[in-house]
């Protein structure tokens, strides 16, 4: 049972890093030409409008779609009242946010002059969060490919979108308006998938499933407003306080950090449901499969983390134009948040699996407040480097909040010995700096990589063992069948 249970989350992971790797390189590519194409300011604008509209997209969700994960994966059954009852809320929702995003910045902006750029990027925001619904259904029933595959989607539709702006040599308003076209064409998709494999049957709803789903997903719309204040709030406010310039710079730092974040979200994807099911019954279980997930995690963060320390100016010089220079400071500072947030997101993911979603909110708020209050003090004076080591600082806070509780309502799932082999072998890249006029960034990375496996296999940190394991998850058609 043990291994079975282990196999599954494996394979889910697999599943998922393959979408997440495919998604982020896609929405890294889109932004990246979108940063090339735009000015430093012009690129600051775009991300204060879009991180703005963002801040209010808890109010499209009101946490129906993680609690229908949590509901579902304890009682399938109830798939079409939980289906029919959250498209319903989510149809009322998402008219209400455009409205409401609309009306607070006309209320905080006075400009009647953005009020139709704003309604556009409001409906964009808006309609892109209508699928997370869906996701939760196919991530609640183990359809992971169908989650993987709308996400593959939305990203090659914003792709193509960005290309067309390009050649239509669009500027911002239009850039909007493709993809509000994009978004219609993503959800449109999503309801296809959904329908073709009977999601949309014998849908029903009720007034009382509606209270059920709302109050149930409080907590986890609680901590979806800090979350996204914690995300979001620093681009808002550079471009308040500081100007656009600094929100250019930031966010092109952000760019890169951010995507990195694929394997630590395919984790928590796959051990959401997992751990759902199996605390009550198996709690020593969970906790070799949560503690198992956090180690080949912080396996992958440690590398990211100290090879962009060293690279940090040869990684900007080579994606963008000369005028982001400056945003290699950011990036030397943000990317430690990685390997913080890997281990952040699979702590906070098991506190929501086994019902502690209230803990979650608490800590979450504690970081939104904290993040605030020193953005309100670094970012007038720091500027983009201000508000990236704000972002790192409430990340670590985060994770010694997270550790303590999960350590006391679930275990302990440090591996700490592995884990300390693992960043020892991670520094490894850091004589990479010296050669970094002399080879090319992708060289570098590729070198990096070679020593980094080398010194994990010396140190034994990985083993053939681990190796025949993960060839086993890959291609064994059915992971039942390994122990019998």
């Amino acid at each position: 049972m043990t291994q079975n249970a282990q196999q599954t989350v494996a394979r889910n992971v697999i599943i998922m890093l393959f979408a997440q790797v495919v998604t982020r390189i896609g929405g890294f590519i889109t932004a990246v030409l979108l940063t090339n194409y735009l000015d430093v300011d012009n690129f600051g604008r775009y991300n204060f409008l879009l991180a703005y509209a963002t801040l209010f997209t808890p109010l499209c969700d009101l946490g129906i779609d993680t609690f229908i994960i949590r509901e579902l994966s304890l009682h399938p059954e109830k798939r079409s009242a939980a289906a029919g009852t959250a498209l319903l809320l989510k149809s009322g929702l998402t008219v209400t946010s455009i409205l409401f995003i609309v009306g607070s910045f006309y209320f905080f902006y006075r400009s009647t002059s953005l009020l139709p750029l704003i309604f556009i990027v409001a409906t964009v925001v808006s309609l892109r969060s209508f699928s997370g619904t869906f996701s939760g259904l196919f991530r609640a029933n183990q359809h992971l490919s169908l989650d993987s595959m709308i996400q593959i989607a939305a990203k090659a539709f914003d792709l193509v979108a960005v290309l067309i702006a390009l050649f239509l040599k669009a500027d911002i308003f239009l850039l909007f308006q493709i993809l509000f076209v994009s978004a219609l064409f993503q959800l449109g998709y999503t309801y296809f998938l959904a329908h073709r494999h009977s999601y949309l049957n014998f849908l029903s709803a009720s007034y009382q499933y509606a209270i059920k789903i709302l109050k149930g997903g409080l907590p986890f719309v609680l901590t979806s407003i800090s979350v996204i204040i914690y995300f979001q709030i620093d681009t808002v406010m550079l471009s308040t306080l500081v100007g656009e310039h600094e929100t250019g710079i930031y966010r092109s730092a952000t760019i890169i950090v951010f995507s990195l974040n694929a394997f630590s979200a395919a984790v928590v994807i796959a051990l959401f449901p997992m751990v759902a099911r199996k605390f009550n019954k198996e709690p020593k279980e969970a906790v070799r499969i949560a503690s198992n997930a956090m180690f080949y995690s912080l396996l992958i963060a440690f590398p990211i983390a100290v090879g962009a320390t060293t690279l940090a100016g040869p990684i900007i010089n080579f994606l963008y134009k000369n005028s982001f220079a400056e945003a290699s400071t950011s990036l030397r500072i943000l990317i430690w948040w990685v390997p913080i947030s890997f281990a952040t997101n699979t702590l906070g993911h098991i506190l929501a699996a086994i019902g502690q979603q209230k803990k979650v909110l608490y800590i979450s708020a504690i970081n939104a407040i904290f993040n605030v209050a020193a953005n309100f003090y670094y970012i007038p004076r720091y500027g983009a480097v201000g508000a990236s080591m704000t972002t790192v600082a409430t990340e670590v806070i985060g994770i010694v909040l997270l550790t303590s509780i999960v350590a006391k309502q679930f275990g302990w799932i440090y591996q700490m010995g592995r884990l300390a082999k693992t960043f020892i072998a991670s520094l490894v890249l850091l004589p990479l700096g010296l050669l970094s006029g002399q080879l090319h960034i992708m060289i570098l990375i590729a070198l990096g990589a070679i020593l980094y496996f080398a010194a994990l296999v010396i140190l034994r940190i990985i083993t053939k063992k681990d190796l025949d394991q993960l060839k086993v998850i890959i291609f064994n058609r059915d992971p039942y069948t390994i122990t019998r």
